[in-house]
C-alpha cells in the first residue's frame, strides 16, 4: 500500500515538511513518481522508521531516569 507525505505526517504527528526533510536526510525512505516527482512511501518502510523512532524515544526517556 502506498502512503502520501500527508499520510506519513499524520502517523508521526509531525508537519509534512518534517517528513520531506527526513527523506532528504535519508531517515525515511521514499519514492518519487509522476512528472512533478511526488513522494510516496511503502507501508513497511514507514513501519520500520516508526518503530526505530519509538525505540530511540524510549531509550532517551529511560536513560534520563537512571
Amino acid at each position: 500500500m502506498k502512503l502520501t507525505t500527508a499520510d506519513v505526517a499524520k502517523i508521526f504527528e509531525v508537519h509534512p515538511s518534517t517528513i520531506r526533510r527526513w527523506c532528504e536526510q535519508t531517515i525515511l525512505k521514499s519514492y518519487r513518481s509522476g512528472s512533478r516527482g511526488r513522494r510516496w512511501f511503502l507501508r513497511a518502510d514507514v513501519a520500520v522508521a516508526y518503530l526505530d523512532r519509538s525505540i530511540q524515544e524510549y531509550l532517551r526517556i529511560n536513560s534520563t531516569l537512571h
